[in-house]
Formats: structure tokens, sequence, C-alpha cells
């Protein structure tokens, strides 16, 4: 499954560099597997933008990256895709390689 996950530019070098770290969420799910560590992503890189643009301001990096056999759960806080579109964890992952798909520098100035 292809995700695309939004962040603040400043972390463009670092992500590229190093991949996308797990965190732990401070939401508290039924799912057990959502109470540990995940990386969250999108499936499609506007919902991706949106919540990046929403959450940090108007300089973004979206980076794409495939999950490959990983253990994903769709997120319980985006299910009814209100807000933003569907999304998904990818849990049981410490850290997962991701591509440059596009940052705010590229989207405004297309």
């Amino acid at each position: 499954m292809l995700l695309y996950h939004g962040t603040k530019i400043e972390y463009k070098e670092s992500i590229l560099n190093d991949g996308i770290f797990a965190y732990e969420s401070d939401k508290v799910s039924n799912d057990d597997r959502l109470n540990e560590v995940a990386i969250y992503g999108f499936s499609a890189w506007e919902d991706a933008m949106d919540f990046a643009t929403d959450n940090y301001g108007g300089d973004f990096e979206i980076v794409s990256f495939e999950t490959g056999e990983c253990d994903v759960v769709e997120d319980p806080e985006y299910k009814d895709a209100s807000l933003y579109g569907k999304a998904y964890a990818v849990v049981g992952v410490s850290a997962i390689e991701c591509s440059h798909y596009i940052d705010s520098e590229e989207y405004y100035n297309n």
C-alpha cells in the first residue's frame, strides 16, 4: 500500500536521509496495536498536504512510502474521512524509508 505523510519542511532532509520514525500517539484505541508506536500516512497526497498545512502552516513536505508486508491499521481518528481522507497507521516498525513527493515550494510554484 502506498501512503503519504505530511510534515514540516524543516524535517525534509532528515526524513529523506533517515526515513520516518514511529512515534507514540497519546490517543487510546480499542485496537491494542494503535496503543503502541506507529507511522501514520494518508491514502491520498492531497490529504497529507491538508493535514500538514492545517497543523504546520504553509511550509510542508509530503513524502510517500510503501507499507510492504508491514501491519497496517485504519486510523480510527479519520475513519469517517470528514476532515481529511482515509488515514492508516503502520504498526510494529520503528522507521520506514520514504521518497520525496512534493513540498510547499513546488506546490505553490506550479
